[in-house]
């Protein structure tokens, strides 16, 4: 293969062979399953969805993207060079139970929490890398890619990249809102 051909894109040819398996999948009557990388296989109406510019997207449609980027990145190394760990979002419906509970407990920790102090719930096991099944442990990381469907019961996703030696946060929202990164010196 020649060093001048990017191996990471696809010829038109082939392009093209893709779409036409993917519009023939659609035109199926027989109710047909896909493996999408996670532990669920899903069903056309799962990429119908995708093509609905009125729909908003799923928890099933975010975890399956980062597990396809997750499974990319072990298959390819060398093309994946950030040290950054890919987080599902179950991790934060858990921590906004998390927090919702103390909330209850203490109607002024939303003014006077202490971090530092918190211990995380045990069923939070992703700083060991325990979940999800292509989770990481965080030391050996420098950065966390979270996304989190926020404004319930509607929501909509934004990113959060979390630099752990920096204690910086970014917040990307694809709504366009003006969010600044956030400089976190309080955990310094």
């Amino acid at each position: 293969m020649s060093p001048f051909i990017d191996p990471t894109r696809a010829s038109a040819k082939k392009l093209q062979q893709d779409k036409s398996k993917y519009d023939q999948f659609k035109k199926k009557a027989k109710a047909t399953r896909r493996n999408v990388g996670t532990e669920e296989f899903v069903d056309k109406s799962f990429f119908m969805e995708l093509e609905d510019p009125t729909k908003w997207l799923s928890t099933d449609h975010v975890d399956a993207y980062m597990s396809y980027l997750a499974k990319r990145r072990e298959s390819d190394p060398d093309n994946y060079r950030h040290s950054l760990v890919l987080i599902s979002s179950e991790f934060y419906t858990k921590l906004n139970l998390a927090w919702k509970k103390i909330l209850e407990t203490d109607n002024e920790a939303e003014s006077s929490f202490d971090a530092l102090a918190f211990q995380c719930p045990q069923e939070i096991e992703y700083g060991f890398g325990n979940r999800p099944g292509w989770g990481q442990p965080w030391w050996l990381y420098t950065q966390l890619c979270v996304h989190c469907c926020v404004e319930e019961p509607d929501g909509h996703w934004i990113l959060c990249k979390v630099d752990l030696l920096d204690h910086h946060i970014t917040i990307f929202d694809p709504t366009g809102a003006k969010i600044k990164s956030i400089q976190v010196e309080r955990f310094r």
